[in-house]
């Protein structure tokens, strides 16, 4: 070889294939203790699956069409405040990969994110992934959770899953307790009682009070007797809530409202008492349900004929014999009259109320009612 000839040399290639990273998620399992129904029905796992068409683009409320990111099978969970853990059970399929390892599992649906491990390895694989910061107020989300897969090596985004998710204050009420709480309860407090976003249970509470007194429409049967209209008797029972939501019926009495108020109250879990006092007694002026100032609740029927309000000693004015309403933290909340949303003890509910002046008790033969007399009674047993 000659000085200066050229030399050719085979350099090996040192570039490695790029790293592949493919998959689905199959299912997805709300893990909560709290149950739920829809149509009176329990919702059953999994809350989506591979095939299964859980989406839902509106719901009914009475003749209105409601439209939304919903889905067939909802979930609830307790919020922040109640303890316990928030997961999903995630069944993920690898269907390629060249990593092996761990990787995150990310579920992000609006302010909600799920995390937790997920082998990168080909075959299905069962995630628990944790929700991290937990809502602490009444909130709903509903929509398209999108999943993706973080690896060090590579990264996936994974198909879409319909979910619709309620946070509650704690455990509903005991009348929800065969099928689960009504999905449809839970809606119409996001959507008329307008609950969401509200971190205060008293404020939650004041919301329902005022929303069952005022802007859900219904008037006192002060022409029918004051009978419920709705199912329950004067200590509770079973509760048309389904005809309640959707007003099938233009009047109510203080029943229906004390069922109203325990019911929905109970739907965001908060339980309230439901109180009974009899005698009650003549009412002070107040806003009587879908009537202004009134202290003749049965101005329809008095005889002689009065109006709404009439003199404190007028020989036709009419009484409330007795009285349900509820009470919350020593509080009285009453949606038939007032309202009064929880801010007053009972004595202050009493003195604000009911009319101890008039003379006209001697021709009735009772005693106005007193806080003293109040009794507790045991509710609703349940809701149809």
């Amino acid at each position: 070889m000659e000085i200066g000839e050229s030399i050719s040399v085979s350099i090996p290639a040192t570039s490695e294939k790029p790293k592949v990273l493919r998959g689905e998620i199959v299912k997805v399992i709300f893990e909560t203790t709290i149950k739920v129904a829809v149509a009176n029905t329990p919702v059953e796992e999994p809350h989506w699956e591979t095939g299964l068409n859980v989406e839902e683009s509106t719901w009914t409320l009475g003749k209105k069409k409601i439209s939304g990111l919903f889905s067939k099978r909802p979930a609830a969970f307790l919020c922040k405040r109640s303890g316990g853990s928030r997961v999903a059970t995630v069944t993920v399929k690898i269907t390629e990969s060249t990593v092996s390892g761990n990787g995150k599992l990310i579920g992000v649906l609006a302010a909600l994110r799920f995390e937790g491990d997920c082998p990168l390895g080909t075959g299905e694989h069962v995630v628990v992934a944790e929700l991290k910061d937990v809502p602490d107020e009444y909130m709903n989300y509903g929509g398209n959770i999108a999943w993706r897969i973080e690896g060090s090596e590579a990264s996936v985004v994974l198909n879409p899953t319909r979910a619709e998710l309620f946070f509650l204050y704690g455990a509903p009420h005991r009348a929800y307790r065969s099928n689960g709480v009504w999905i449809e309860a839970l809606r119409f407090l996001t959507s008329r009682a307008m609950l969401r976003g509200t971190d205060d249970v008293s404020d939650a509470i004041a919301k329902i009070v005022r929303y069952c007194h005022g802007p859900h429409g219904l008037k006192y049967d002060s022409a029918g007797g004051g009978g419920s209209n709705y199912g329950v008797n004067s200590r509770g029972g079973v509760f048309k809530l389904s005809a309640y939501i959707e007003k099938s019926e233009p009047y109510a009495n203080c029943y229906d409202q004390a069922a109203a108020v325990q019911a929905l109250c109970g739907a965001a879990g908060i339980t309230v008492e439901w109180i009974f006092l009899q005698p009650f007694g003549f009412i002070k002026p107040t806003t009587l349900l879908g009537y202004g100032l009134c202290n003749n609740p049965f101005f329809m029927m008095s005889v002689p004929p009065g109006g709404r309000l009439v003199g404190i000693n007028d020989p036709g004015r009419t009484d409330f014999w007795n009285h349900a309403f509820c009470r919350w933290s020593a509080k009285i909340l009453d949606a038939c009259a007032g309202p009064h949303v929880g801010n007053e003890s009972a004595d202050a509910y009493v003195e604000r109320s009911i009319d101890a002046q008039t003379t006209l008790y001697k021709q009735k033969g009772y005693e106005p009612g007193t806080a003293a007399k109040m009794k507790p009674c045991a509710g609703l047993s349940g809701v149809s």
